[in-house]
């Protein structure tokens, strides 16, 4: 074994290393960075040698990061982050400064952007951020950056083929129930058959929906509502059950209790701007910043967010 001690990784090593994590496959890594399959296996395989631990468990079906990989995965990328902005410093450009337009869902809003404004605040105190984050369906984030309206957005993926994107983070699909009921085994929602189901109007949760009922989920929509929080009321009082992102029902109304959705069914989240836009300073200053601070949000800490290519099983509170 290596020891770390007088060895230092090199940034090809660390951009494999991410980009698999992203991507969860080694050879969709290699085509992102336009690099050999075998070349990219190779850094990957130097890393773990150069820390002497492994950072990748390998399978047919792709790449899951370990959680030493976990943690080296969200330290890589506040370094890449940073070298980022080498140039800029280089050339002498004064530090970014305006105002950058963000577009978000409201849970993403919450659980994403303290720690990443807070950080702005003193590293680019010339940066302004204004949040809309009243975005209800997964495209009106893609259409707010598209019109012009937001420079960054945090997007459902996939987004718009005309959109840059940067993946983040992942959260999973729960079952949001009266508190108080007891969970069988899977599926859950076969002992919810008495309880209205109360559906999510967006295309992300009907789709969601609908890949239950392949799996043999029989519940039409009761009522359907745009807002979370008002389906979290409804549920809290015992007036049905509904299937939402888990860090939408964070944190967790009293009255209401979350079971696992028993399908592998997430909300991909990522960073998205128009190309021509991501390249102005204050909007690459604050998209560095949301990927360098992610992995340090309560959201990851707690196991209710997931990084790019970290094991999907969620955390949730009976």
């Amino acid at each position: 074994m290596t020891d770390p001690g007088g060895w230092q990784p090199s940034l090809a090593q660390l951009r494999a290393l991410v980009a698999v994590a992203q991507t969860g496959s080694f050879s969709r890594a290699a085509a992102a960075l336009g690099v050999t399959q075998s070349g990219l296996s190779h850094a990957v395989a130097s890393l773990e040698a150069g820390l002497g631990c492994l950072l990748l468990t390998r399978t047919r079906q792709g790449a899951t990061v370990t959680p030493a990989g976990d943690r080296v995965v969200r330290r890589a990328l506040e370094i890449l982050a940073l070298v980022e902005t080498l140039p800029t410093e280089a050339a002498g450009r004064s530090e970014a400064t305006g105002t950058v337009r963000l577009a978000c869902f409201r849970s993403v809003a919450t659980h994403l952007l303290p720690v990443m404004l807070h950080r702005l605040s003193v590293e680019h105190p010339g940066v302004r951020i204004e949040v809309d984050d009243g975005c209800l369906e997964r495209e009106d984030v893609e259409r707010a950056v598209l019109s012009g309206a937001a420079d960054l957005g945090i997007a459902q993926l996939p987004t718009h083929e005309r959109l840059q994107v940067w993946p983040l983070a992942s959260d999973a699909y729960v079952l949001a129930v009266p508190q108080g009921l007891t969970p069988p085994a899977t599926p859950a929602w076969e002992a919810l058959a008495d309880l209205p189901f109360i559906g999510l109007h967006c295309s992300g949760a009907i789709g969601v929906a609908q890949a239950c009922a392949q799996a043999g989920f029989r519940h039409q929509p009761a009522m359907q509502l745009r807002e979370d929080t008002s389906i979290l009321a409804l549920v809290a009082r015992g007036a049905g059950f509904s299937i939402l992102p888990r860090l939408a029902v964070e944190p967790v109304p009293a009255g209401v209790a979350l079971w696992p959705l028993g399908l592998e069914q997430h909300r991909e989240l990522g960073i998205v701007t128009l190309p021509g836009v991501g390249r102005r300073p204050a909007v690459r200053a604050v998209r560095q910043l949301l990927r360098a601070t992610v992995g340090f949000t309560s959201g990851v800490e707690q196991g209710i967010l997931q990084l790019p290519g970290r094991s999907p099983e969620a955390t949730v509170r009976r």
